[in-house]
This record gives C-alpha cells, structure tokens and sequence, in this order.
C-alpha cells in the first residue's frame, strides 16, 4: 500500500491572512472537502477558509518537483538567494 502524501502546512491557531480570490464553485467545494479531510485527519480545525487556500497552495509548491528544482538552480546562479521561496 502507498504511504499517503503529507499533508500541507494548515493554520490551526489565529494569525494574521489576507486573501482574495474569486473561485469556481467545484473548485471551492473541493477545498471544502479537503478542510473536512485534514480536520477528520489530523484532528485540528483550520483557522479560516482563506487557512486552508494557503495551506493547498503551499504544499503544492512545496511539492512542485520542477519547481523546486527550478529554485534550487536560480539560488545557485543567484548568491545571497534563498532556495525556499515557500
């Protein structure tokens, strides 16, 4: 059996955000789905909706192969550049 993905970063105590984005509807029922998910899974409540957004959209870079190959490159052309830009 397939070990499971992590799961993203989530905000489970108050902190500041400020998000705006216009969705389709799938794709925010989705999001929803997924705030359901890691709160069954980990057993913490998301701070916000605009938590989870942020949450989906870190792992996802943070998981983004090409583009953490990408980053790892330009901070090597690049001195004084940190590699993590998540």
């Amino acid at each position: 059996m397939r070990k499971p993905a992590p799961l993203p970063p989530i905000a489970v105590e108050e902190r500041p955000e400020k998000l705006s984005l216009t969705l389709p509807q799938e794709l925010k029922r989705s999001m929803e789905t997924f705030s359901e998910y890691f709160s069954t899974t980990t057993g913490s409540v998301p701070t916000s909706f605009n938590a989870v957004i942020v949450g989906i959209l870190t792992g996802y870079l943070q998981g983004h192969g090409g583009y953490q190959k990408w980053l790892k490159l330009k901070a090597r052309a690049t001195p004084g550049v940190s590699a993590d830009a998540s």
